[in-house]
Protein backbone atom coordinates (compact mmCIF):
# COMPACT_ATOMS: atom_id res chain seq x y z
CA UNK A 1 0.00 0.00 0.00
CA UNK A 2 1.07 3.62 -0.43
CA UNK A 3 -0.16 5.75 1.88
CA UNK A 4 0.32 9.43 3.47
CA UNK A 5 0.18 9.99 6.92
CA UNK A 6 -1.01 13.05 8.71
CA UNK A 7 2.09 14.86 8.85
CA UNK A 8 2.43 14.50 4.75
CA UNK A 9 5.01 11.79 4.94
CA UNK A 10 4.92 9.47 2.37
CA UNK A 11 5.17 5.92 3.01
CA UNK A 12 5.31 2.34 1.40
CA UNK A 13 3.97 -0.57 3.28
CA UNK A 14 4.92 -4.00 2.10
CA UNK A 15 2.76 -7.06 4.15
CA UNK A 16 5.25 -9.37 5.85
CA UNK A 17 4.31 -12.85 7.94
CA UNK A 18 4.39 -12.85 11.73
CA UNK A 19 7.54 -14.73 11.47
CA UNK A 20 9.21 -12.77 9.31
CA UNK A 21 12.33 -10.13 10.81
CA UNK A 22 12.84 -7.02 9.64
CA UNK A 23 15.88 -5.33 9.66
CA UNK A 24 15.22 -1.55 10.55
CA UNK A 25 17.29 1.03 8.56
CA UNK A 26 16.78 4.22 10.65
CA UNK A 27 20.86 5.72 9.39
CA UNK A 28 18.79 9.08 7.83
CA UNK A 29 16.65 11.23 9.37
CA UNK A 30 15.01 11.70 6.31
CA UNK A 31 14.02 8.02 4.78
CA UNK A 32 14.06 5.03 6.97
CA UNK A 33 12.71 1.48 7.09
CA UNK A 34 10.98 0.10 10.08
CA UNK A 35 8.38 -2.99 10.68
CA UNK A 36 5.02 -1.67 11.65
CA UNK A 37 1.95 -2.88 13.01
CA UNK A 38 -1.64 -1.60 11.64
CA UNK A 39 -4.95 -2.45 12.09
CA UNK A 40 -6.62 -2.96 8.98
CA UNK A 41 -10.30 -3.53 8.44
CA UNK A 42 -10.14 -5.04 12.31
CA UNK A 43 -7.49 -7.34 12.11
CA UNK A 44 -3.77 -6.71 12.95
CA UNK A 45 -1.11 -6.71 10.32
CA UNK A 46 2.35 -6.17 10.28
CA UNK A 47 4.34 -4.86 7.36
CA UNK A 48 7.70 -3.49 6.17
CA UNK A 49 7.65 0.51 6.60
CA UNK A 50 9.43 2.96 3.88
CA UNK A 51 8.93 6.58 4.62
CA UNK A 52 10.04 9.42 3.48
CA UNK A 53 9.99 12.51 6.35
CA UNK A 54 11.41 15.34 3.85
CA UNK A 55 8.76 16.70 0.92
CA UNK A 56 11.28 18.21 -1.24
CA UNK A 57 12.73 14.86 -1.57
CA UNK A 58 8.98 13.01 -2.38
CA UNK A 59 9.78 13.13 -5.77
CA UNK A 60 13.34 11.24 -5.97
CA UNK A 61 11.07 9.14 -3.22
CA UNK A 62 8.99 8.12 -5.79
CA UNK A 63 11.74 6.59 -8.14
CA UNK A 64 12.92 4.45 -4.49
CA UNK A 65 9.65 3.22 -4.33
CA UNK A 66 9.12 2.09 -7.99
CA UNK A 67 12.57 0.39 -7.58
CA UNK A 68 11.40 -1.13 -4.59
CA UNK A 69 8.21 -2.74 -6.41
CA UNK A 70 9.92 -3.96 -9.05
CA UNK A 71 12.82 -5.75 -6.65
CA UNK A 72 9.62 -7.13 -5.08
CA UNK A 73 8.30 -8.61 -7.91
CA UNK A 74 11.67 -9.71 -9.59
CA UNK A 75 14.12 -10.64 -6.69
CA UNK A 76 13.47 -13.67 -4.42
CA UNK A 77 13.78 -13.23 -0.67
CA UNK A 78 12.09 -11.56 2.48
CA UNK A 79 10.53 -8.19 1.41
CA UNK A 80 12.34 -6.51 4.14
CA UNK A 81 15.89 -7.70 2.81
CA UNK A 82 14.66 -6.64 -0.71
CA UNK A 83 13.33 -3.43 0.05
CA UNK A 84 16.44 -2.92 2.26
CA UNK A 85 18.85 -3.85 -0.30
CA UNK A 86 16.83 -1.08 -2.59
CA UNK A 87 17.76 1.63 -0.14
CA UNK A 88 21.02 1.37 0.38
CA UNK A 89 21.47 1.33 -3.69
CA UNK A 90 20.07 4.92 -3.45
CA UNK A 91 20.79 6.05 0.11
CA UNK A 92 24.11 8.04 -1.06
CA UNK A 93 21.37 10.16 -3.32
CA UNK A 94 18.74 10.94 -0.52
CA UNK A 95 21.79 11.94 1.53
CA UNK A 96 22.00 15.27 0.26
CA UNK A 97 23.79 17.95 2.80
CA UNK A 98 26.97 18.59 0.42
CA UNK A 99 27.82 21.88 -1.46
CA UNK A 100 26.15 22.37 -4.69
CA UNK A 101 28.16 21.86 -7.90
CA UNK A 102 29.61 24.97 -9.83
CA UNK A 103 28.36 25.67 -12.47
CA UNK A 104 31.45 24.64 -14.77
CA UNK A 105 30.94 21.24 -12.78
CA UNK A 106 27.52 21.15 -14.20
CA UNK A 107 28.38 21.64 -17.68
CA UNK A 108 31.00 18.79 -17.01
CA UNK A 109 28.52 16.36 -15.66
CA UNK A 110 26.06 17.28 -18.41
CA UNK A 111 28.76 16.55 -20.93
CA UNK A 112 29.69 13.22 -19.78
CA UNK A 113 26.05 11.73 -18.81
CA UNK A 114 25.56 12.61 -22.95
CA UNK A 115 28.22 10.21 -23.59
CA UNK A 116 27.24 8.21 -21.22
CA UNK A 117 23.56 8.13 -22.61
CA UNK A 118 24.78 7.53 -26.15
CA UNK A 119 26.81 4.00 -24.48
CA UNK A 120 23.46 3.04 -22.85
CA UNK A 121 21.79 3.54 -26.25
CA UNK A 122 24.25 0.55 -27.65
CA UNK A 123 24.09 -1.43 -24.10
CA UNK A 124 22.31 -0.81 -21.46
CA UNK A 125 23.47 -3.30 -19.18
CA UNK A 126 27.12 -2.21 -18.99
CA UNK A 127 28.32 -2.07 -15.47
CA UNK A 128 28.13 1.45 -14.75
CA UNK A 129 31.32 1.63 -11.96
CA UNK A 130 33.32 0.27 -14.45
CA UNK A 131 32.56 1.92 -17.25
CA UNK A 132 31.96 5.52 -16.17
CA UNK A 133 35.49 5.93 -14.26
CA UNK A 134 35.09 10.18 -13.96
CA UNK A 135 33.82 10.58 -10.57
CA UNK A 136 36.57 7.89 -9.48
CA UNK A 137 39.19 10.66 -10.57
CA UNK A 138 40.86 8.17 -12.99
CA UNK A 139 42.77 9.45 -15.63
CA UNK A 140 39.79 9.04 -18.43
CA UNK A 141 36.26 9.44 -17.70
CA UNK A 142 34.84 6.17 -19.65
CA UNK A 143 36.96 3.02 -20.21
CA UNK A 144 34.80 1.16 -22.70
CA UNK A 145 36.47 -2.47 -23.72
CA UNK A 146 39.66 -1.88 -25.84
CA UNK A 147 39.57 2.16 -25.73
CA UNK A 148 38.84 4.96 -23.35
CA UNK A 149 37.04 8.30 -23.83
CA UNK A 150 37.96 11.84 -22.16
CA UNK A 151 34.96 14.54 -22.37
CA UNK A 152 35.48 17.87 -22.32
CA UNK A 153 32.33 20.41 -22.22
CA UNK A 154 33.04 23.14 -24.50
CA UNK A 155 30.94 26.65 -24.76
CA UNK A 156 29.16 27.74 -27.84
CA UNK A 157 32.27 29.02 -29.85
CA UNK A 158 35.34 27.80 -27.92
CA UNK A 159 38.21 26.11 -29.04
CA UNK A 160 40.64 25.42 -26.06
CA UNK A 161 40.38 22.83 -23.08
CA UNK A 162 42.07 22.49 -20.03
CA UNK A 163 43.84 19.31 -19.65
CA UNK A 164 44.80 18.65 -16.03
CA UNK A 165 47.84 16.61 -15.48
CA UNK A 166 50.22 14.26 -17.90
CA UNK A 167 47.37 11.66 -17.51
CA UNK A 168 44.84 13.11 -19.23
CA UNK A 169 45.86 12.78 -22.88
CA UNK A 170 47.73 9.35 -22.34
CA UNK A 171 46.77 6.77 -23.89
CA UNK A 172 48.51 4.24 -21.38
CA UNK A 173 48.68 1.68 -24.01
CA UNK A 174 45.13 1.70 -25.27
CA UNK A 175 42.89 3.59 -27.46
CA UNK A 176 41.94 7.17 -26.61
CA UNK A 177 39.42 9.69 -28.06
CA UNK A 178 38.67 12.97 -26.59
CA UNK A 179 34.95 13.83 -26.85
CA UNK A 180 33.93 17.14 -27.01
CA UNK A 181 30.38 18.13 -26.03
CA UNK A 182 29.56 21.80 -27.19
CA UNK A 183 26.72 22.94 -24.67
CA UNK A 184 24.92 26.69 -25.03
CA UNK A 185 22.61 27.81 -22.50
CA UNK A 186 19.44 28.17 -23.81
CA UNK A 187 15.86 28.32 -22.61
CA UNK A 188 15.07 25.39 -24.52
CA UNK A 189 17.57 23.40 -23.53
CA UNK A 190 18.07 20.58 -20.93
CA UNK A 191 18.69 20.65 -17.54
CA UNK A 192 20.75 18.87 -15.38
CA UNK A 193 18.20 16.72 -13.19
CA UNK A 194 16.12 15.51 -16.92
CA UNK A 195 18.93 14.55 -17.75
CA UNK A 196 19.67 12.31 -15.29
CA UNK A 197 16.37 11.03 -14.82
CA UNK A 198 16.48 10.46 -18.95
CA UNK A 199 20.13 8.57 -18.33
CA UNK A 200 18.48 6.65 -15.27
CA UNK A 201 15.59 5.15 -17.48
CA UNK A 202 17.79 4.12 -19.80
CA UNK A 203 20.56 2.22 -17.45
CA UNK A 204 20.13 -1.56 -16.14
CA UNK A 205 23.08 -0.71 -13.48
CA UNK A 206 20.75 1.73 -11.40
CA UNK A 207 22.93 1.14 -8.18
CA UNK A 208 25.91 1.29 -9.86
CA UNK A 209 25.10 5.26 -11.65
CA UNK A 210 23.46 6.02 -8.26
CA UNK A 211 26.64 5.67 -6.89
CA UNK A 212 28.84 7.36 -9.49
CA UNK A 213 26.82 10.11 -9.47
CA UNK A 214 26.88 10.56 -6.04
CA UNK A 215 30.68 10.46 -6.32
CA UNK A 216 30.74 13.40 -8.86
CA UNK A 217 28.82 15.04 -7.15
CA UNK A 218 25.56 15.13 -7.21
CA UNK A 219 22.52 15.17 -4.75
CA UNK A 220 18.49 15.52 -5.58
CA UNK A 221 18.53 18.24 -2.72
CA UNK A 222 20.28 20.27 -4.82
CA UNK A 223 18.18 19.74 -7.71
CA UNK A 224 15.67 22.74 -7.67
CA UNK A 225 19.13 25.08 -8.09
CA UNK A 226 19.86 22.70 -11.31
CA UNK A 227 16.69 23.67 -13.36
CA UNK A 228 17.88 27.54 -13.52
CA UNK A 229 20.03 27.38 -16.11
CA UNK A 230 18.95 24.96 -19.26
CA UNK A 231 21.75 23.99 -22.12
CA UNK A 232 20.98 23.03 -25.62
CA UNK A 233 23.38 20.27 -27.47
CA UNK A 234 24.90 21.93 -30.13
CA UNK A 235 27.58 19.56 -31.32
CA UNK A 236 29.30 16.59 -29.94
CA UNK A 237 32.65 15.65 -31.98
CA UNK A 238 35.37 12.88 -31.23
CA UNK A 239 38.80 13.21 -31.64
CA UNK A 240 41.78 10.36 -32.28
CA UNK A 241 44.30 11.07 -29.83
CA UNK A 242 47.50 9.45 -31.48
CA UNK A 243 50.84 10.02 -31.59
CA UNK A 244 50.39 13.15 -33.74
CA UNK A 245 48.26 14.80 -31.27
CA UNK A 246 49.59 17.53 -29.28
CA UNK A 247 49.70 16.66 -25.66
CA UNK A 248 52.25 16.20 -22.96
CA UNK A 249 52.70 12.76 -20.98
CA UNK A 250 55.15 11.79 -19.01
CA UNK A 251 56.61 10.00 -22.07
CA UNK A 252 56.86 13.40 -23.89
CA UNK A 253 59.19 14.82 -21.30
CA UNK A 254 62.80 14.55 -21.31
CA UNK A 255 62.58 14.43 -17.46
CA UNK A 256 60.36 14.11 -14.75
CA UNK A 257 58.73 17.14 -12.74
CA UNK A 258 60.63 18.62 -10.48
CA UNK A 259 59.48 17.03 -7.20
CA UNK A 260 58.17 20.96 -5.72
CA UNK A 261 55.71 20.92 -8.54
CA UNK A 262 53.23 18.34 -7.39
CA UNK A 263 49.81 18.98 -10.53
CA UNK A 264 50.10 20.51 -14.08
CA UNK A 265 47.65 22.06 -16.15
CA UNK A 266 47.95 23.67 -19.68
CA UNK A 267 45.11 25.06 -22.22
CA UNK A 268 45.18 23.50 -25.63
CA UNK A 269 43.74 25.01 -28.73
CA UNK A 270 42.34 22.69 -31.06
CA UNK A 271 41.59 24.90 -33.83
CA UNK A 272 43.83 22.57 -36.54
CA UNK A 273 42.15 19.37 -34.67
CA UNK A 274 38.39 20.28 -35.31
CA UNK A 275 37.88 19.64 -39.06
CA UNK A 276 39.62 16.46 -38.63
CA UNK A 277 36.82 15.64 -35.69
CA UNK A 278 34.33 12.29 -36.15
CA UNK A 279 30.72 13.23 -35.98
CA UNK A 280 27.37 12.42 -36.25
CA UNK A 281 27.26 8.34 -37.45
CA UNK A 282 30.82 8.20 -37.29
CA UNK A 283 30.40 8.46 -33.63
CA UNK A 284 28.51 5.13 -33.11
CA UNK A 285 31.70 2.56 -33.53
CA UNK A 286 32.99 4.71 -30.47
CA UNK A 287 30.21 3.74 -28.50
CA UNK A 288 30.01 0.13 -29.93
CA UNK A 289 32.77 -0.92 -28.61
CA UNK A 290 31.33 -0.35 -24.86
CA UNK A 291 29.99 -4.13 -25.39
CA UNK A 292 32.97 -5.71 -24.90
CA UNK A 293 32.88 -6.11 -21.05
Amino acid sequence: MLAIDQRSDHHLLVPIRPDHEVSEDLRSAHVRLTRRELVVDGRLRRYVDVVCHRPDLNVLFDDVLAAMLTALGTTPGPPATVCGRVLAEWRELLRGGGHPLTEEAVRGLLAELLTLERILAVDDGIPVRSTWTGPDRMPHDFHLGGHDVEVKALGPTATEIEIHGLDQLDDLGRGLHLMLIRLKPHPDGVVLPHVVERVRSRCRDGAGLNDQLSKAGYSESDADGYRVTAYRLEQILALDVDDSFPRLTRRSLTNSLPEPITQLRYRLDLVEQLPNARMGEALRSLFERSAVR
